[in-house]
């Protein structure tokens, strides 16, 4: 190591854990003027780290069930269940692995004109068998350019997706898995990369040449909006138009009177008396929130006209349940420049998984398990494939009716609040911070699997604060879905 080298050493990845680490990548990234390529760098760091630590969790787990580690059928027999227990005694787990001290150690280093970073595991065990997953994983990724095609040619789950996801996040930066070099000494688990930063120079972007054509075509082919939604819209941007203007357009639809009347008397709006006109609704939920419920209205239908209904309700249950929590945050911190546009956000902002579920569902459930078992985040995992991205194909269905850029960057940002400007940052806040307390909720991720940015966006300084919040929001949400007044 040189005098310019860090050695950080933890056993978990907590938030200062994972603030220390990404404040070091970006001091180093800024002396070689490599800032822009930090969420790449980053991406690549914690997906190493997160396979080594995944590697300490199973030795834990092996531990407390009185498991013969070095026994491979016991291990494969075992293993299969590993990542369903996991997410029900993860804490457990991660008390033996402080007691036990697996740590893991992370290097930054300048070799030549290579920036390198070292991860570093010392097992208490060494299994010749987990080198070998190492090993037949990296030959198999040579083979395919995107994770989907992997998805697709892994028939036995067998594969380490952390580092699938290292290599191709690699690739991202013109560089390959001839990069990455595993060192296996005893018990001591060492992987290597070496950055030439001479050969960094552009970052692959998502774009609309990477979304595979049929997914192109699906979204030509989705109709606009009918007349009557149309006019209701640009009667509402019009600065000149009132409530009776609006009212008269409405009542064309009679599924849009429903849904409205359904909505305001709702327990969102909290009522002392049922509201039986259109009119008297109208002027209650005020013209920007009725123009995003039309939105909302309208998108759903034609979807419902379009797709499989019972994809679409297990999406749109998922979507009530963050238009609820956002709409909740915004009154609870005081939001009330927004409070009239979150709804929408949330109701609209995985409608993106519809289009693809339509032309490949075997795919993006296959993504959504790994994410679930391996902790990795679906955005991550979707940027890697061949064009399944469903918040960019959400945002090319936004841009071809009309959207607002509010609703546009919601439904584009909210698995990355980090890119978005200033003017919309409150909203996708938001947004990301009510998706993320649904899979909170489900365990599906950990606190600190959620942006610091965005916990100290809102002043939420620990886990017990979390809990209160999802306690009172989901008992909102409930009293919202025993209504029946999900908009599909």
């Amino acid at each position: 190591m040189t005098e310019n080298s860090k050695i950080i050493e933890f056993n978990s990845l907590n938030h200062l854990n994972k603030e220390i680490i990404t404040d070091t990548l970006r001091k180093y990234l800024k002396v070689f003027n490599k800032e822009n390529f930090y969420e790449n760098f980053s991406l690549i760091i914690f997906e190493l780290i997160k396979n080594f630590y995944n590697f300490n969790l199973k030795r834990a787990f092996f531990q407390k069930n009185n498991i013969n580690i070095t026994s491979f059928e016991d291990f494969k027999k075992f293993s299969s269940n590993f990542d369903k227990l996991l997410l029900q005694e993860k804490q457990q787990y991660k008390d033996i692995i402080k007691k036990e001290g697996y740590n893991i150690k992370l290097y930054f280093t300048l070799e030549n004109s290579d920036f390198v970073i070292i991860v570093e595991n010392i097992l208490n065990t060494r299994l010749d068998f987990e080198k070998q997953e190492i090993i037949n994983t990296f030959n198999f990724i040579k083979e395919y350019k995107y994770l989907d095609q992997a998805l697709q040619n892994d028939k036995n789950n067998i594969l380490n997706y952390n580092l699938i996801l290292a290599v191709l996040l690699l690739r991202k930066i013109g560089l390959d898995e001839s990069y990455i070099r595993f060192f296996f000494d005893n018990n001591i688990l060492k992987v290597k990369i070496n950055f030439p930063l001479y050969k960094i120079n552009k970052v692959e972007s998502i774009n609309e040449d990477s979304i595979i054509e049929e997914i192109l075509n699906e979204i030509k082919n989705i109709p606009q909006f009918p007349q009557h939604i149309v006019q209701a819209l640009y009667t509402l941007n019009n600065p000149n138009s009132n409530f009776d203007d609006i009212s008269y357009i409405i009542k064309k639809d009679s599924a849009l009177i429903a849904d409205i009347l359904k909505l305001v008397n709702s327990s969102l709006y909290s009522l002392p008396k049922k509201v039986a006109s259109i009119e008297e609704a109208v002027r209650i939920i005020g013209l920007k929130g009725l123009k995003n419920l039309i939105i909302a209205y309208s998108t759903n239908k034609i979807f419902m006209n379009k797709y499989n209904i019972n994809l679409i309700k297990k999406i749109m249950r998922h979507s009530t349940e963050v238009a609820i929590y956002s709409y909740e945050i915004a009154k609870k911190f005081g939001l009330n420049s927004i409070i009239d546009y979150v709804y929408v956000c949330g109701m609209l902002h995985d409608f993106g998984k519809i289009i693809i579920n339509s032309i490949n569902p075997e795919i993006i459930n296959k993504m959504e398990d790994i994410c679930r078992s391996k902790g990795i985040d679906l955005w991550t995992i979707e940027s890697l494939s061949q064009g399944y991205n469903h918040s960019f194909i959400g945002f090319k269905l936004a841009e071809k009716w009309n959207f607002p850029d509010y609703l546009k960057d919601a439904i584009l940002l909210h698995h990355t609040p980090w890119h978005t400007n200033s003017e919309n940052r409150t909203i996708v806040y938001t947004i990301y911070f009510a998706n993320n307390l649904t899979y909170y909720r489900n365990k599906e991720i950990e606190y600190n699997d959620i942006s610091k940015e965005v916990l100290d966006f809102f002043n939420i300084p620990n886990k017990e604060s979390i809990d209160l919040l999802l306690e009172e929001f989901y008992n909102i949400y409930n009293n919202f879905i025993e209504s029946d007044t999900i908009l599909i």
